[in-house]
């Protein structure tokens, strides 16, 4: 089974689906946001391994977030 969850905010979405892997649970984090220079997605694979699916889901959605506060604090540009 996987797990999908979602969070968003006034201009970003973070997306998160599990995927079962060795060992565990990893997941697929997609990110978006709206800015003055247009609208900005990305999607990458959070390779953390987590026995529980449900923890996996839950810390994917964290590095989401801090992505998306990294991106939007100008910390990196493209």
């Amino acid at each position: 089974m996987t797990l999908s969850g979602s969070v968003d905010g006034p201009c970003w979405h973070v997306s998160v689906q599990t995927a079962p892997a060795p060992g565990g649970f990893v997941c697929t984090v997609r990110v978006a946001h709206e800015c003055a220079s247009g609208a900005f997605e990305h999607e990458f694979e959070y390779l953390t391994r987590h026995t529980v699916e449900r923890e996996a889901l839950l810390a994917g959605l964290r590095e989401g977030m801090m992505w998306i506060d990294h991106k939007m604090a100008h910390a990196f540009d493209f």
